[in-house]
Order: C-alpha cells, then sequence, then structure tokens
C-alpha cells in the first residue's frame, strides 16, 4: 500500500485524526482542512504549523468547543488532532467556582482573626509568652493564607512562581518532622545541593511535606534519605525509606487518588496531590519501591526551570 493510500484510509475512518498536505488539503478527498471546518483560527493554526512546525488552537461550534492540534511529521505532511475539550472546560469552571467560594469564605474570618491578633500587638501590654504565642499565630494566617493562594494556581492553573531556594525549603520541612524521627527511632540522612528554581514555593513545600510524610508513616526502622542535586536533565529532588514498601501491583496506580494499600490508615491522596504539583509545574516523576525493602520517588525538575 503506497504511502498516500495509508493516509486516505486513516482520514476515511478516523473523524478526529486527519493528514494534510502542505496546500491545507485533506489527504483522500479534494477538501482542505478550512473547508471542513470553516473557521478563521484553523488557517492561522495552519499557517504556524508550516512556519513552526506546531499549530493550537480551539473552536467553538454548535454549543461545543473543539481544541485543534497541528503538527509537521514529515515534510509537506501535517498530523492534525481534534478534541472535544467541552467537558473539560464545564469542570474547570465548576472548580473555579468552587475555590472562589471557599477562598472567599476562608479568607473572611481569617482577615477578622489577622485584625484581631494585630491589635493584641499593637495596644495589649502582653508578656514576652503571650507576644510569642501571639506572633507565631499571625504567621500561620500568613500560612494559611499563602496555601489558599497556591491551591487557585494548582486547580485553576494560574502561571506564576518566584525563584525559590529549593535546599532552604527541604531544611524548613526537615525541621519540622525532627521529632517525629526521633520518635520512631529513624535516622535521617540530607544530602543537599544549592538549588534555585522558578517555581509556587508554598507548593513546592507541599510536595516534600507530603513525600516525607509518607515515608515516615510507612517506615518504623531504619533511615530516611532526602536528597537535592544537580543531575544531567536538571535538579532531581528524591525521598528514598527503607519502610514497608509498595505492592508491585499497586505502583502504577499509587498516583491516583484514594489508592493506597490495605494496611494504610491515610486517605490515599498525599501522593495523587504530588502529581498534580509536578504536573502544574511540567516536572517529572518517578517512583521504585519494593515491598519490605522501601520506596523512593526521584523528582526531576527541567534545567529550563533552574537559575
Amino acid at each position: 500500500m503506497k504511502f498516500e493510500e495509508l493516509l486516505k484510509l486513516v482520514n476515511e475512518k478516523t473523524g478526529d485524526v486527519l493528514f494534510v498536505d502542505g496546500k491545507g488539503e485533506i489527504f483522500g478527498t479534494e477538501e482542505r482542512l478550512w473547508d471542513r471546518f470553516p473557521f478563521s483560527e484553523v488557517v492561522k493554526g495552519f499557517e504556524d504549523a508550516k512556519s513552526a512546525g506546531k499549530g493550537y488552537f480551539e473552536v467553538e461550534e454548535g454549543g461545543r468547543i473543539f481544541e485543534f492540534k497541528i503538527e509537521r511529521v514529515l515534510d509537506g505532511v501535517f498530523l492534525v488532532l481534534r478534541r472535544d475539550v467541552t467537558c473539560a472546560r464545564r469542570i474547570h469552571k465548576i472548580k473555579k467556582d468552587i475555590l472562589s467560594t471557599v477562598s472567599h469564605e476562608i479568607k473572611t474570618p481569617l482577615t477578622v482573626v489577622k485584625g484581631n491578633l494585630d491589635f493584641l500587638l499593637a495596644y495589649r501590654n502582653l508578656c514576652a509568652e503571650d507576644r510569642e504565642i501571639v506572633e507565631e499565630s499571625l504567621e500561620n494566617v500568613g500560612k494559611i493564607e499563602n496555601i489558599v493562594r497556591s491551591l487557585r494556581k494548582l486547580f485553576l492553573e494560574e502561571s506564576g512562581g518566584e525563584v525559590v531556594d529549593l535546599k532552604t525549603v527541604v531544611e524548613g520541612v526537615i525541621r519540622n518532622y525532627r521529632k517525629k524521627f526521633e520518635e520512631k527511632g529513624l535516622k535521617i540522612k540530607l544530602f543537599l545541593e544549592s538549588a534555585y528554581v522558578r517555581c509556587e514555593r508554598i507548593l513546592f513545600e507541599q510536595l516534600v511535606k507530603n513525600l516525607i510524610d509518607n515515608a515516615v508513616r510507612f517506615t518504623d526502622r531504619g533511615e530516611i534519605n532526602v536528597t537535592l542535586k544537580m543531575g544531567e536533565n536538571g535538579v532531581v529532588f528524591s525521598v528514598r525509606d527503607t519502610g514497608r514498601g509498595i505492592p508491585e501491583e499497586l505502583q502504577r496506580m499509587v498516583f491516583e487518588k484514594y489508592v493506597k494499600s490495605p494496611d494504610s490508615e491515610g486517605q490515599g491522596i498525599g501522593l495523587s496531590v504530588v502529581k498534580e504539583i509536578v504536573k502544574f509545574h511540567d516536572w517529572k516523576i518517578s517512583l521504585s519501591s519494593e515491598v519490605n525493602k522501601g520506596t523512593e520517588v526521584k523528582v526531576i525538575i527541567p534545567t529550563s526551570s533552574t537559575f
């Protein structure tokens, strides 16, 4: 079968996958891409693909939203993918509405609490111990506000970020877990290099907390190794423990919501949040584990994000 005949067959059998030539003509037909989809965005998207190799656009038709991706696969041959994203856009709007409501409901009482604490510091003659308590409460109010802002960015995919000293963040999380390490008699080994990355600080901190928390929870004896270093493909952050390990049949699903081992007392959402944070930043994550020997979770931050 000739190559052109194969492309014609694919075009005839599929509606959302098409192959077109350099003139925009759909293989096996006398139509051009913009004849079948008569939108100005189609012409521009195809021109982008011709000049840059890739084109992307969305169109609305009959109350539905379609996403188009055009990519050059060979000289004079372009692959066109069309996807109905109506449901995804509606879910996004629902998430946005819910988060807006929740963040507003949280922000209002936090503002009152913060105002009262500021008043106590400014207008009450507090003893040193009481002042320390109020200042600590104010600090935690600020942390809650940061968490709410970062959740909006995570689930609504809002762009942003700042250059963050990852080593400082990791060290801060470890300090807060020292007591838990001591209570379980676990050794903590740190191999931390300086690394500056543009990211959402509060989200990276949450990622570290979730991985450390999992390691502590499922390790009854031995040690936990936390590594932050520059690798060939960017910054590598990993947490390795000598704990119970994860059964092989669960490993491919462990980053999904509510997936957990039968003996786990958690809700099965810790690693799913880690995966969402990784996805938000366009990083990569991997997991290796062996029952009764331990688990290692590794996050790779590409060089393009480092400073």
